[in-house]
């Protein structure tokens, strides 16, 4: 078992020199990658081909995404999530046709997106206001703003415990939020320094908490309490769970390196060969998919689970 490189599939166009990918994610029902493409204000289609005249092709270019950064899939709606930074909104688009179909304002410098599925909410940690805005895309209404107490991180949403939960540098803790008002109802303690990349396991009941300081952390969602920790090859940033094979994988941008760490013994058990400033993965759990977003060559690597 482990991650088997398949292909490289090139972006047109990329600027090696300034060219950064952001987040990405796929959509379960047709496999498309929709990836975060800020030096070029736009967002990146990958797709699989038929297997026969093609294999994993660029599909298009989406553009007006002014430095597209948190991407969000959310899973049967048709539509794709994308903070636009530098316009301090964030914008969807139809994930069938990749035509723009609405935005909304939030705060300065958006980055991070959770889903609320059930609301149909959206969650928006913003940079520079360090506050968190929770909206109704569609009906363009902001529910709450709530002041976060540090520069957030990545988010998520916590089906299970009907919350969000955002990681915030400095201090290192993970803030929980009520689903319902967006208000602060707890703050968890992260024992390693600037955490930053998020996952849950639903079905655990657990949350993973990778820090820039080069160890994941891991923390029982039932006590909010730490479980376990995890020495790194380096630097993390965007982190999967795999609930389907227990297993977490990490972007070690540092190093070049995707880590994985099984779950159930809480070890690294692999350490798959990417590329140096490779901040960023997607994963698709339909086809037991990982991407890789290589930042120095402009390509997208996909990786097959064995």
């Amino acid at each position: 078992m482990g991650l088997k490189l398949k292909t490289h599939v090139a972006i047109p166009r990329y600027e090696k020199e300034g060219g950064e990918f952001d987040h990405g994610d796929v959509e379960w029902k047709s496999g498309d990658l929709f990836i975060a493409h800020p030096s070029k204000n736009t967002i990146e289609i990958v797709a699989e081909g038929d297997g026969k005249t093609s294999d994993f092709y660029h599909q298009c270019t989406i553009s007006d995404a002014p430095q597209a950064s948190g991407v969000v899939v959310p899973q049967g709606e048709k539509i794709v999530f994308v903070a636009c930074r530098s316009a301090n909104k964030v914008m969807w688009l139809d994930a069938e046709f990749s035509w723009w179909l609405g935005e909304i304002k939030v705060g300065a410098e958006p980055n991070g997106l959770a889903w609320d599925a059930g609301r149909k909410r959206l969650f928006v940690s913003c940079i520079k206001d360090r506050a968190a805005h929770l909206v109704s895309p569609k009906e363009g209404t902001t529910h709450s703003v709530t002041a976060l107490p540090g520069r957030p991180r990545w988010c998520v949403f916590d089906k299970a415990g009907d919350r969000y939960l955002q990681a915030i540098q400095e201090p290192s803790v993970i803030v929980v939020l009520n689903a319902e008002s967006g208000a602060i109802t707890t703050t968890v303690p992260i024992s390693r320094p600037k955490a930053h990349g998020l996952a849950v396991d639903d079905e655990g009941k657990r949350m993973f908490v990778a820090c820039d300081s080069g160890a994941l952390v891991v923390v029982d969602l039932k006590t909010l309490k730490e479980s376990a920790t995890v020495t790194l090859a380096g630097k993390p940033n965007v982190i999967w769970y795999n609930g389907k094979r227990d297993r977490l994988y990490l972007a070690i941008e540092d190093t070049g390196v995707v880590e994985v760490v099984d779950c159930k013994s809480m070890k690294s058990v692999e350490t798959v060969p990417t590329e140096v400033d490779a901040k960023s993965i997607a994963f698709d759990p339909t086809r037991q998919r990982l991407y890789s977003f290589f930042e120095k060559t402009g390509r997208i690597a996909v990786f097959q689970e064995s």
